[in-house]
């Protein structure tokens, strides 16, 4: 017989935003089915960008001791010692790939995270972030 394994993925932004916000994280339908219908309701209240800000401050990101670092702003003073305003190109680049590998479970940077470093650096550049220079600095093992 096939059962369903609800509760293993597959939720939005905007979910997993009302999840960690306002319900628990019990695996049970009736949470699955009031997180969507409140995800419904922050989508009709707040644009995506507002939706997306808020998950981003909001996001779990490491631990320091017995606090939980959560947000790129509190992980960029954590991990880097600087706000995330005055972050250099050569650090911020590492929050693109830092949620799906947390930072202390980064051992070496692989062949693909240098690919994935550059992709970002170059987006940066042509969507005027930074300068030429600066993302050539900023990849000193091209």
């Amino acid at each position: 017989m096939f059962v369903p394994a609800y509760g293993t993925g597959g939720s939005t932004i905007t979910q997993q935003l009302v999840k960690n916000f306002y319900l628990s994280n019990e695996r049970r339908l009736s949470r699955k089915v009031k997180e969507a219908l409140m995800a419904l309701i922050l989508e009709y209240r707040y644009t995506k960008n507002e939706i997306l800000e808020a998950y981003l401050n909001e996001i779990y990101l490491g631990q320091n001791g017995a606090n939980a670092v959560h947000g790129f702003g509190l992980a960029s003073e954590f991990y880097f010692g600087s706000t995330l305003k005055d972050l250099p190109s050569n650090r911020s680049h590492r929050w693109s790939h830092w949620y799906v590998v947390p930072p202390n479970m980064i051992k070496e940077i692989s062949d693909r995270a240098l690919q994935r470093r550059n992709l970002v650096l170059d987006e940066m550049t042509a969507e005027g972030y930074i300068s030429n220079d600066q993302a050539v600095e900023a990849k000193p093992n091209h």
